[in-house]
Formats: C-alpha cells, structure tokens, sequence
C-alpha cells in the first residue's frame, strides 16, 4: 500500500522525462484521499510534451487542473508582480510576445494584451514549405 505523505496539499504535472506509472498513481491517490488536494498543470502543450502527462493524470482523476503555464491568463497576469515590468513601468501594450507557436505562445500574448510575433522555426518551416527549395 502506498503512504502518502500528510504535506501533499498539491498535485503538480509538467514536463518530466521520468514520469512513470508509479508517479502518475501518487499523485491520483493524493488528489482522491486528500480534501482541498489541488491538481496544477505547468501546461497542456500537445503531443510528446506535458500535455500526455496532464491528460494521464486528467484521465485517471477524473478532474482537471489550474493551467498556469502557455496561453494561460493567470500566468498573463502575474507579470504585475514581476519587477522588470514594475521597475520599467511597462504597460502591456508596449510588450511583444515572441514565439513559433501559435497555440501556446501567441496564444498567451494574446490572453495578456500583449503584441504578438510569430516567428518561422525549423519546425514550422518545414510545414509550410516543400524542401528542397529550387530558385529558378
């Protein structure tokens, strides 16, 4: 039988390359036998990244989490506690959020006010053009 801890107040998924059955069954545990057990995801990205663990853990809880990572407004707005943007007195509105994903990172300019610029990564290249490229 598992002992689980009396601290657990809080069940945190995010990106881990050891996620196993054996952490996916604790944290269940924890969320199910513990009253007031928060389930926190660092984010949903899709395939290969936290996104299968959040869903794993979604699945066998039956719940779902407090997103605070990409394109998430909580994350958005916690830029008011931080102090580069406190000291500069940097509205959102002079931000620009910078990324090569449109799901996540544009996504979370956009919840926070923010300008938005996406950019063409190696990944996203290959979606949009046929390489090899042939100039005539």
């Amino acid at each position: 039988m598992v002992q689980l801890l009396p601290q657990v107040g809080a069940v945190v998924v995010g990106i881990d390359p050891r996620f196993n059955c054996y952490k996916l069954q604790y944290g269940t545990l924890c969320m199910r036998e513990k009253p007031g057990c928060i389930f926190i995801a660092t984010n949903r990205d899709p395939v290969g990244r936290a996104g299968c663990m959040v869903a794993a853990t979604c699945g066998s809880t039956e719940r779902g989490p407090i997103t605070v990572g990409n394109a998430q407004e909580t994350v958005c707005r916690l830029n008011v506690y931080c102090p580069v943007f406190c000291s500069f007195l940097i509205g959102t509105s002079k931000m620009c959020m910078v990324g090569d994903k449109q799901d996540a990172d544009i996504l979370f300019g956009q919840n926070a006010g923010y300008r938005t610029l996406l950019v063409l990564s190696d990944r996203l290249i290959s979606l949009v053009f046929e390489f090899p490229l042939t100039l005539k």
